[in-house]
């Protein structure tokens, strides 16, 4: 289709949409988009995101929470589907729907190697995606129809995060789960072909099971988790509104709703049915599908400037962990929180400023075996976390969440300094990975589990993914056999 058709199809749609109040603008325009209304960077952007949480979920397949959450699911009978169900990075298992896709979006947000969308600061590839995708296989859906859902999908998370962040984050709330739940339910209503009253049901239903905390700064692996509480209720709620479930209406701006419950009164009066959500998070004519970034580094995205920043300084004048006195970082509030952030856990040195950059430095790369036990050990390691600092900077501050900067100077012993500064990291829009390093990464990822063989199937569809008749074709490639 044409741009030019494109950009009139969707903004007629969105018109329409920004008639109404959140909960029922949201519903509106999940329920009437189309492939039509989707541009060639959308369907791009939307293998793309599909191909990078595949190889997340394949890979954290085999942690310690995922395979928790298997083992559990098990023993408590949850197991006795009457047909094989393929889940990514997984044999053949007898889970039901709902199970597997809480066991799929665990394993996709285990390693911190999720994509995300930054004016949200949410992950929403693994919340959507697992529910559609083991949806969309058991419905018998093709290629076009599962990425239409994802973009479907992404469009509220990303607009509805926006909307609250970082309120929401100071409340203390996680927006991967605490909003995801909302973005799978018109994910997968959208593969159930729920029209505009059902999405709000779906909505509504949804709007019971939003929750996550940040709690897992203090310590534990519940973070890992919280992928799979999103994916299976939205999953669950979009079911029960296509059953016929009435949910409540103005999920979102209700006095009793989201809003209201998640990012404070910070509207007048709390009125928050004149809220644009439309326009949250990017500009109201485009697909935010295109505005997430992918992640380089197998950590937390605010660690990700920092760390380019490091090793970049390390290249061009060659000291190790040894030559540093100090090293200080400058960056918006959100990321100098992490600064104070321990490493006793893989999760919570996957989250730690410190324990992240001096990794870098010391191993040279960031990859999930950087936070293994081995190196959380390493005396060069923690004797360099020792040595990082965080500070707030007041500009990057009033510069964040449109952008995610940071300032670095690192102090040799001999008193020499060196400086840099990032204003947001690789991966984002303006700094796309390209299609070579994000096939590359899914091969890294995946390779070890499935074969080489299979990883050159998966690449071969994904970049055809609308061509492909039936979507459970592309699940069994990732599936153990």
């Amino acid at each position: 289709m044409e741009h030019t058709a494109y950009v009139e199809g969707l903004s007629g749609l969105r018109a329409e949409a920004r008639e109404l109040p959140p909960t029922k603008a949201l519903a509106h325009l999940a329920a009437g988009l189309e492939w039509g209304h989707l541009d060639d960077g959308a369907i791009e952007n939307a293998r793309r995101h599909l191909l990078d949480t595949l190889g997340a979920a394949i890979a954290g397949a085999s942690q310690a929470a995922t395979a928790t959450v298997l083992h559990v699911l098990e023993r408590a009978g949850e197991d006795q589907s009457a047909t094989e169900r393929l889940i990514p990075g997984h044999a053949p298992t007898r889970l039901g729907l709902l199970n597997a896709a809480h066991l799929m979006g665990t394993a996709a947000h285990g390693l911190e190697l999720d994509d995300g969308f930054r004016p949200g600061m949410m992950h929403p590839g693994c919340i959507v995606i697992p529910a559609i995708l083991l949806l969309a296989a058991q419905l018998g859906r093709n290629g076009r129809e599962t990425l239409l859902a994802l973009v479907t999908g992404y469009e509220v998370a990303c607009r509805l995060t926006a909307a609250t962040h970082p309120q929401a984050r100071w409340r203390g709330f996680h927006p991967t789960s605490s909003a995801g739940v909302f973005a799978a339910a018109v994910a997968a209503g959208k593969l159930l072909n729920l029209d505009a009253k059902r999405m709000e049901n779906a909505m509504g239903i949804a709007a019971s099971s939003s929750a996550g905390l940040f709690t897992f700064l203090d310590g534990g692996d519940v973070k890992r988790l919280h992928g799979g509480f999103g994916a299976r209720e939205g999953l669950f709620a979009a079911l029960l509104a296509h059953d016929g479930l009435v949910g409540p209406p103005n999920s979102l701006e209700s006095a009793n709703g989201y809003f209201h419950s998640h990012a404070g009164g910070d509207l007048p009066a709390n009125d928050y049915s004149a809220l644009d959500i439309l326009t949250a998070g990017g500009p109201a004519d485009e697909l935010l599908i295109s505005h997430c970034y992918l992640k380089p580094y197998a950590c937390c995205r605010h660690l990700h400037g920092p760390i380019e920043m490091l090793l970049r300084l390390q290249e061009q004048h060659g000291f190790q962990a040894r030559d540093i006195d100090s090293i200080q970082i400058g960056s918006y509030a959100v990321a100098v929180a992490h600064g104070q952030v321990g490493w006793s856990e893989m999760t919570t040195a996957q989250l730690s400023m410190p324990y992240a950059v001096a990794a870098a430095l010391v191993r040279g790369k960031v990859t999930p075996t950087e936070f293994a036990a081995a190196e959380r050990a390493n005396p060069e390691i923690t004797g360099l976390c020792q040595r990082i600092s965080t500070v707030l900077d007041e500009e990057c501050e009033s510069r964040y969440p449109g952008l995610r900067p940071a300032r670095m100077t690192v102090t040799l012993n001999n008193g020499r300094t060196f400086k840099d500064a990032v204003d947001e990291p690789p991966g984002e829009p303006g700094r796309r990975l390209n299609d070579a390093a994000v096939e590359a990464k899914f091969g890294f990822l995946a390779t070890p589990v499935i074969g080489e063989q299979a990883v050159n199937l998966v690449l071969r569809q994904a970049r055809e993914l609308e061509e492909c008749r039936d979507i459970a074709a592309l699940l069994k490639l990732c599936a153990v056999h």
